[in-house]
């Protein structure tokens, strides 16, 4: 099996306009991805991420470890520093 990073080179050469990543953890409803696709089609946005901290179930309830719930303490001084309000920084999958 390739690792993620491969993946999305390949999906990149072979001119994929969208790529869906999602967790197999249930994290996440596969539900929504219809919805999630339907902003990038429209250019409303140019990247979509799930985000375990704004969750409406919440993020310990979701299934986060509670030691991540620190995360959220650098995200909320990252969008004070940069005037952004972002819901992640630290998705790990910005880099190929």
């Amino acid at each position: 099996m390739e690792q993620p990073k491969n993946l999305l080179q390949i999906c990149f050469e072979k001119g994929a306009d969208i790529i869906v990543m999602i967790h197999p953890d249930y994290q996440y409803d596969p539900k929504v991805i219809k919805y999630l696709v339907s902003f990038l089609e429209e250019g409303y946005a140019d990247v979509m991420l799930g985000s375990r901290i704004r969750s409406r179930r919440g993020s310990i309830e979701g299934g986060m470890p509670r030691i991540n719930i620190f995360q959220s303490l650098f995200v909320f001084w990252e969008n004070v520093l940069s005037g952004y309000n972002l819901s992640e920084w630290h998705t790990g999958n910005a880099s190929i």
